[in-house]
């Protein structure tokens, strides 16, 4: 056996004794089942180990205790004892003593040794044992096999899984191995492979004893003690009969499953479902019933094994609950149902009762976590069932068909979708991009591209950089390089990444070439980048919008905003740039600018219309620029001006023949020679309407020179010196001076200080008496207004009331005047006082505000009657707007007011104009009464005025009096008032009213040149 083939491997010839040797080579039934393959040698060769070291010791001990007692005791007796006689019994007894002691002690010595060689075989047999009871219990079947390979030991499990007694089995050698294919191995081979390779296992078929085959599966390991000395081996057997058929089963069932995941035929997974429940379940027949839920009802979509057709709809959720309680609960809870009643059936679902079905199971199938019908198998046979075990296959096939019928529904949604998408694409006006990167290929295009470039959508995805190649060279070096790995050319801080925003979103413009390369659109650009997840850009997807049209727009705003719409010359902005551009220019020294203003130019839109005025303004601009040099510049800054700009280096004013080589003489002198001919171009007719028609214009000219900085000062230079140019008349030019300038600064100053003295009560009445030259007494007084500032500088009316008109604060001021003088007359009644009041009014007020009630209410605030308050108008005023005059003044009438016409003689009153007027008095200009009575001329101009204001019902009154001559001539001609410096300057209401109180001095003057 293998113990004893172990055994003598281990021991050799003398180590051990007879009794050794017995104790060493134990029995297998006696130790334990696994002694049989001496698993416990190790222990068994410790036992061994210690026998040889015990019996070494004994040897060398006893030698050494034989040799020591010989010696000591013979040189004892030799020492001690002196006849031989005695010396021999004493060796007879030293002889006896000591080997009687030395067995006494082997005896111990071994018995000791003995009893713990049985404790170790106890120990041994009582783990065999309990390893032995272990196998036994083991699922698997378990061989030990020995060196030899043969059969020591099996548990019941493997006698039972091969079909044979225990005892037939053990002392068998095991049988050469062959596979299910009948492919074998000898014993050797697979023992030496499971030596050398720790393991072999294998699927074999195992022959019983009626000669059927079984499929098992074998591993076979090696055993070691704990000395790594080869044992035998331990075979495991484990019946595959169960797991074939599992397998097949699953193996079926994944079959199924699998087909109905991949069909994408929804009628051809429903019908695959139905026929793989049946033949998985052993079924005869089975269906599936899903609810409509158009019409809640309940009806056969697929079927397999029926023998009529059961497509028509025979289940209703709201019939009688008797029909349809087995789908309708399946339905409402979800949960799968058994129905093992054939009458039960036969009442309940008549389709599958009337097939003869006798059990019935129900499994729900669930469409995106809802219940939409059920899946039913059914069997013939009674003594068949369904139950529990055959439930989970049935709702796999429920599940994945369920999972079939989302499928459907999403694929219909997503042609739906797609449909849509497809609608929204062909018919959305911009174009849908997407290209990836570094590359920029274009990957999707929508239809629109067509429409737009020119070029086939179909051309753009076979050449993928057909849309690169398109775009603008200039406009493509800034948007793509940016996003391209290697190149350099373009700062990462430009371009589309630039662009972007945190979430890769960008909107940029560029151009685009059409596909013949003809023209170039503008194109918006708003999409995203993609990346990838390196946070490298991977891909595009943008919208691009033509954007053609807008551009077109925003340059032609951006032109108008600097140039002129008619003529297409810069306007102001656009030539204040050029100018600026000149002026802090580096190549350009000196220049001229001439401000020219078309003189009556609105007589022409007046008369002949504005397209006559666009026509002339057209005609103007093309001679002034026949005049310009190449590098002059024309603008047009206003309805009817116009400004040529003209620059001139140094290089060309040194060049110029002059006695005077001044740099600023010479450009004046070149200004001059400009506007000479642009002068001389205007007395040239025009044609307006077929007709010849003249035009001139009036220039003031600034010079630019190294001072002026900026072309807004330039400008308003020039503009300066036009205003002192139209003071010489039309058809004039006129350059720049600094006392313009002073003027018009004064004149500025005095717009805003005007503002000032309103708010602060500056303003203050004189009055300058109105005297009856018959009597000379004081009937009335004109009211003047005077203004003395804060620091009691007085400013000439002359002065301030052309810029109190300019600006428009004479209305304002004349109606604080008009309550003034109300109010001051109101104090002189009730002092006694019985006078009158006049006043001028400013046409600016007379027209532009409603002049009748502002008199009414500056009256009615004083309580005087208007009919003792004097409005005084220009002669000049009233013809500004004949009609509009003569109503206004008729409403004043009407309201109770004297109206009187001031520097009657110096307009261009006609005597019918002047009869429909509503006027009480005339008063005669100064410049008439100055010269009399020497000037016969200016006498009969007066005579002539006081008979007209007789024969009109009028009362007239003569102005600028200063002399007794001047009083006594219009006394003589019949003036009945008058005023001047001869009676009174006009002076402050205080001084007004101590001079009605006391006798005026110029009729005590009268008395005395009288008397």
């Amino acid at each position: 056996m293998m113990t004893q083939h172990r055994a003598t491997q281990a021991s050799e010839p003398g180590d051990i004794d007879d009794s050794a040797k017995e104790s060493a080579n134990f029995d297998s039934r006696a130790t334990g089942r696994l002694a049989a393959l001496n698993i416990n040698h190790s222990r068994a060769a410790e036992t061994v180990t210690d026998h040889k070291k015990f019996n070494r010791r004994l040897v060398i001990g006893y030698l050494a205790l034989s040799v020591a007692w010989i010696l000591l005791s013979d040189a004892a007796v030799e020492a001690w004892i002196a006849t031989a006689e005695m010396r021999a019994q004493v060796q007879t007894i030293k002889g006896i003593v000591f080997v009687s002691l030395s067995t006494g002690f082997l005896f111990f010595l071994l018995t000791r040794h003995f009893a713990r060689i049985r404790q170790v075989e106890r120990q041994i047999q009582d783990r065999d044992s309990h390893i032995g009871r272990i196998i036994d219990t083991m699922a698997n079947g378990v061989a030990l096999i020995d060196l030899d390979g043969t059969i020591v030991d099996v548990n019941p499990i493997l006698a039972e899984i091969l079909g044979k007694r225990r005892g037939d089995l053990i002392g068998r050698p095991l049988s050469p191995v062959h596979n299910a294919q009948g492919e074998g191995a000898s014993t050797s081979l697979i023992l030496e492979y499971a030596r050398e390779h720790g393991q072999w296992s294998g699927e074999l078929e195992s022959v019983q004893t009626d000669r059927r085959s079984i499929p098992v599966h074998l591993t076979l390991a090696p055993l070691y003690d704990d000395n790594q000395y080869l044992t035998g081996y331990v075979g495991v057997y484990l019946d595959l009969r169960e797991i074939q058929a599992a397998r097949a089963h699953v193996d079926g069932l994944g079959s199924v499953i699998e087909q109905l995941a991949t069909e994408t035929d929804l009628e051809l997974v429903g019908e695959m479902a139905v026929s793989a429940a049946v033949e998985l379940t052993g079924g005869d027949l089975g269906g599936v019933i899903l609810l409509d839920d158009d019409r809640g009802h309940l009806h056969h979509r697929w079927q397999s094994g029926f023998s009529d057709d059961v497509d028509t709809v025979d289940h209703s959720r709201s019939g009688d609950e008797s029909d349809t309680a087995l789908v309708a609960r399946v339905l409402e809870d979800g949960t799968p149902r058994f129905l093992n009643d054939a009458d039960a059936i036969s009442r309940r679902l008549s389709s599958y009762g009337d097939q003869g079905i006798h059990n019935l199971a129900a499994v729900p199938i669930d469409v995106r976590g809802i219940t939409r019908g059920a899946l039913i198998v059914g069997i013939n046979d009674s003594a068949q069932t369904l139950d529990e075990d055959q439930l989970p296959l049935l709702q796999a096939v429920a599940r994945q068909l369920g999972v079939a019928i989302h499928r459907h529904e999403l694929l219909k949604d997503a042609r739906r979708s797609e449909a849509r998408f497809r609608n929204v694409v062909n018919t959305v006006p911009d174009i849908l991009f997407s290209a990836s990167l570094p590359e920029f290929e274009t990957r999707f295009i929508s239809p629109s591209v067509e429409r737009i470039l020119g070029a086939p959508r179909e051309e753009f995805l076979a050449n993928p950089q057909l849309w690169r190649e398109l775009i603008h060279d200039d406009d493509l070096a800034e948007l793509w390089p940016s996003l391209l790995p290697g190149d350099e050319s373009t700062s990462s801080t430009s371009g589309i990444a630039a662009e972007s925003d945190d979430s890769g979103r960008y909107n940029v413009e560029y151009r685009i070439w059409n596909y013949d390369r003809t023209r170039y659109f503008w194109f918006e650009d708003r999409g995203k980048i993609d990346c990838d997840e390196e946070g490298n850009p991977a891909a595009i997807t943008s919208v691009v919008s033509d954007i053609t049209a807008r551009k077109k727009a925003e340059d032609r705003l951006a032109f108008l905003a600097f140039h002129d719409r008619l003529t297409g010359l810069p306007n102001r902005l656009g030539l204040l740039q050029e100018l600026d551009h000149w002026c802090t220019g580096d190549s350009q020294d000196y220049g001229m600018l001439l401000y020219c203003d078309l003189d009556r130019f609105h007589l022409v839109n007046d008369i002949h219309g504005h397209d006559s005025g666009n026509n002339l303004l057209i005609e103007t601009a093309r001679r002034i620029e026949t005049i310009l040099p190449d590098d002059g510049t024309l603008g047009r800054i206003g309805a009817d001006e116009f400004v040529a700009f003209i620059p001139l280096s140094v290089d060309e004013l040194t060049s110029l023949e002059d006695d005077d080589t001044a740099p600023k003489h010479l450009l004046k002198k070149q200004a001059r020679n400009f506007s000479l001919r642009i002068l001389a171009a205007f007395r040239r007719p025009f044609t307006i309407r077929d007709q010849p028609s003249y035009l001139s214009t009036t220039i003031g000219i600034g010079l630019l020179s190294e001072e002026i900085d900026d072309g807004q000062t330039l400008l308003k230079n020039a503009h300066r010196a036009l205003a002192h140019a139209k003071t010489l008349g039309p058809a004039n030019f006129a350059f720049y001076a600094g006392e313009l300038a002073d003027e018009q600064q004064r004149r500025l100053s005095l717009q805003s200080r005007l503002h000032h003295a309103l708010e602060h009560d500056e303003f203050s009445l004189h009055y300058q008496p109105i005297i009856d030259l018959s009597t000379g007494q004081i009937v009335g007084a004109e009211a003047l207004l005077r203004w003395t500032t804060g620091d009691g500088e007085a400013i000439s009316p002359a002065e301030f009331i052309p810029v109190a008109e300019d600006s428009g604060l004479i209305i304002p001021i004349g109606d604080w005047v008009l309550h003034q003088a109300c109010r001051d007359l109101s104090n002189w009644l009730d002092d006694g006082l019985e006078l009158a009041v006049s006043l001028n009014l400013s046409p600016l007020q007379f027209f532009h505000v409603d002049i009748v009630e502002q008199a009414r209410a500056a009256a009615r605030d004083a309580g005087i009657s208007p009919s003792q308050v004097e409005l005084e108008l220009t002669e000049s005023a009233m013809l500004v707007d004949p009609d509009e005059t003569t109503q206004i003044l008729g409403r004043l009438q009407d309201a109770g007011f004297s109206i009187a016409i001031d520097d009657f003689g110096t307009g261009y009153s006609s005597l019918e104009r002047l009869k429909q007027l509503p006027v009480e008095k005339l008063k005669i200009d100064r410049s008439f009464v100055c010269d009399l009575p020497g000037t016969s001329r200016d006498a009969s101009i007066v005579r002539s005025v006081v008979t007209l204001a007789k024969n009109f019902d009028m009362i007239s009154l003569a102005e600028g009096i200063e002399t007794r001559e001047q009083w006594h001539a219009l006394r003589e001609m019949g003036c009945p008032y008058g005023q001047g410096y001869l009676f009174s300057r006009p002076i402050p209401e205080a001084d007004f009213r101590k001079l009605c109180s006391t006798a005026p001095n110029w009729l005590v003057s009268e008395a005395t040149t009288s008397s």
